[in-house]
This record gives C-alpha cells, structure tokens and sequence, in this order.
C-alpha cells in the first residue's frame, strides 16, 4: 500500500487540483462531488431503517468532522492502468491510498501535478 498526504499550505483551490488530476489523468473517475454529504446520508438513513438514534455519537462526530473538512471530493486516480489511487480532496489537502504491486517511481507523474499547489507533501 502507498500512502500520499498533503496538507495545505495556504489558500487551496482543491477543485482546481481535481481538474487537474482529472484531466492529467483521463481514466480517473470521480466517486462523488461531495463525500461527507454522502457519507452522513446513507449513515442517516441506515439509522433510520434500523430504529436507531439519529443523533448517536458516530454521526454526531461524522457531522463534526464534516463540518471541519466542508466539502470533499472524492476521486479514483488512475496513474495507469496497474496503479489507482482512492483520494479525498479538499480545502485541508489531500488523501490518497493505492493498492499494493506497484514501483514507487509509478507515482511520480500524480507527485508531479500534487507539487504545482500549496501543499506540504509527505509519502509512505
């Protein structure tokens, strides 16, 4: 697995950065436009078809954090055909993990576009 963070520096035009990746990237395709959004609506309504308190601490703190976080794109960033990395991107940085038998240089073009933006980027 390969791990790429990156926190924002400054100002960060996130969406400036998925079009950027998307275009870069042609086989990327966006999973949803706004993560936490979807996240606590499917949480919500799992909640509701099983009786359970709308107000538990799991999606107290969802809601917490995405209100912290605001709107988050997330997207599947395919570098090539045999590495795809799974990202949430948003007004914080980024997030983005990839599956396993890969070489680390196959990251290099998505490492290229990450470093054109305010980020303070760190891999593992």
């Amino acid at each position: 697995m390969y791990y790429i963070g990156g926190k924002a520096n400054s100002d960060f035009d996130f969406d400036g950065l998925v079009a950027d990746l998307l275009a870069s990237f042609p086989a990327s395709t966006v999973i949803t436009d706004d993560y936490y959004a979807d996240r606590l609506e499917r949480n919500l309504t799992l909640a509701r078809d099983n009786g359970w308190p709308l107000d538990s601490p799991s999606i107290e703190c969802l809601k917490r954090v995405g209100t912290e976080h605001g709107l988050q794109r997330h997207i599947s960033v395919a570098v090539s055909p045999s590495l795809t990395f799974d990202s949430r991107i948003d007004k914080l940085g980024v997030f983005m993990i990839s599956g396993d038998n890969f070489n680390e240089s196959d990251a290099a073009p998505l490492l290229d576009v990450l470093r054109r933006y305010p980020l303070a980027i760190e891999t593992e």
